[in-house]
């Protein structure tokens, strides 16, 4: 499993199936993390913290969710988000 982590927007270099996406860290209510495809720009995940110190977070069945130009992090207003992507 590839390990991918963001302080602040990003590409990551890995690409193929997420098996899950973890943002945490210290927020305040009302921050923000937003992932899209790199490659057509529509929105992977998404997650806004809802008060101090957010964990959240998604983790997909199966073979996992496809990301075949990578992923790209466009926002993160704290905390830093981990992306583990499946070894081929």
């Amino acid at each position: 499993m590839a390990v991918e982590s963001f302080s602040q927007p990003g590409i990551t270099v890995s690409n193929g199936y997420v098996d899950a996406i973890v943002w945490e860290g210290a927020t305040t209510a009302g921050d923000t993390c937003q992932i899209i495809h790199n490659g057509n720009g529509s929105r992977f995940w998404a997650g806004r913290a809802w008060g101090p110190q957010t964990y959240e977070g998604i983790a997909f069945s199966g073979p996992g969710q496809k990301a075949s130009n990578g992923l790209k992090v466009t926002q993160i207003s704290a905390g830093r988000v981990y992306i583990y992507f499946r070894e081929v």
